[in-house]
C-alpha cells in the first residue's frame, strides 16, 4: 500500500474529525504531539475522495487567516472597525464562493501528489496556489469597494433623513401609484393625476433625460417633502431597495398597501 503524508503547523482537529466521520473505512492516520495535531497519513490511492474534505478545509481554515493578514498590511490606513468589517464580509463570500476556490485548491493538491508522497501545508499554500491567492486578493478589493460603497450609502441616507426631519413640509399627501412597467403615477389627496407636473418638477430641477423612475420618485419626493406618502401596489415595485431607501428617509410619514384602494376614502385609482 503506498501512503502519502501531509505535515502542517496548523491545528488538524477538525479536519480530522471530518475525515474520521465521512470516511471511517478508509485507511489514514493522525499523528499527535505534545502540542496538538501536526500530520496525517492516508492511503494515496484513497487521495482523490478525501482530497475534496481536505481542499473545503484549506479553504475555510486556512485561508480565513490569510485574509486577515492580507487585509492588516494592505489596508493599514483603515480603522481597526472598517478592516474588521472588510474581514468578515470577505470570509462570508469566500464560504459562498467556495465551490470554484476548493476545486482549484484540489486540483492543485492531486497534481502535488503525482509528484511527491509528502506535502508541507504550508509550502503548499504559498507556492502552490498563488492563483488561489491572487483571486482572493480580487475577491477582498471587491468586499472593500462593497462595504465603502455601503458606507457611503447609508451616509447619505442620513442625510437624506435629516434633511426631510427639519425642512418644512411642501406638499400635503402624495399618493404613488406603481405600474407593473416599473413606472409610477402620482396623485394628490383628491386623487388627482399630477404625474406630468412631478415629472416636470424633476427635470427643470436636475434635466437628466437618462434618470430612472426610482431615481425620479426619490427625486420628487425630495423635493416635496410630502406630510403624508401613500404608496400602492408595492408588489409591482421592480427594485425592491427602493422601499427600504424611502422607509429609512421618511420613516412614519411612508404608508405602504398592496392593493389598488385608497388608504382614506377607500375608492379605487
Amino acid at each position: 500500500m503506498q501512503c502519502v503524508t501531509i505535515c502542517t503547523k496548523n491545528d488538524l482537529s477538525e479536519l480530522k474529525q471530518v475525515i474520521e466521520n465521512q470516511f471511517s473505512a478508509k485507511y489514514h492516520r493522525f499523528f499527535q504531539n505534545e502540542n496538538g495535531l501536526k500530520a496525517f497519513t492516508l492511503n494515496k490511492k484513497d487521495l482523490p475522495e478525501i482530497s475534496i474534505p481536505m481542499a473545503k478545509w484549506i479553504n475555510q481554515s486556512i485561508f480565513k487567516n490569510k485574509i486577515q493578514k492580507i487585509i492588516a498590511n494592505k489596508y493599514q490606513l483603515l480603522t481597526e472597525e472598517e478592516r474588521l468589517q472588510i474581514c468578515l464580509i470577505s470570509i462570508q463570500r469566500l464560504k459562498e464562493e467556495n465551490t470554484g476556490f476548493n476545486d482549484m485548491i484540489r486540483k492543485q493538491l492531486l497534481l502535488q501528489f503525482e509528484l511527491n508522497n509528502q506535502l508541507n501545508l504550508e509550502g503548499f499554500v504559498t507556492f502552490c496556489l498563488k492563483e488561489y491567492q491572487t483571486e482572493l486578493e480580487l475577491l477582498i478589493e471587491e468586499c472593500l469597494e462593497e462595504y465603502l460603497t455601503e458606507k457611503d450609502y447609508y451616509e447619505f441616507l442620513e442625510l437624506l433623513r435629516y434633511f426631510a426631519e427639519v425642512e418644512e413640509s411642501r406638499f400635503g399627501s402624495l399618493i404613488i401609484r406603481a405600474q407593473k412597467d416599473g413606472s409610477y403615477h402620482y396623485f394628490d389627496e383628491n386623487l388627482y393625476d399630477i404625474t406630468s407636473e412631478c415629472k416636470e418638477i424633476f427635470f427643470k430641477d436636475f434635466a437628466d433625460p437618462e434618470a430612472s423612475e426610482d431615481d425620479i420618485l426619490v427625486s420628487i419626493l425630495i423635493i416635496l417633502l410630502p406630510e403624508q406618502i401613500y404608496f400602492l401596489n408595492a408588489e409591482y415595485i421592480q427594485n425592491t431597495n427602493i422601499l427600504q431607501t424611502l422607509k429609512a428617509v421618511f420613516q412614519d410619514r411612508l404608508l405602504i398597501d398592496s392593493g389598488n384602494h385608497h388608504f382614506i376614502t377607500g375608492r379605487e385609482l
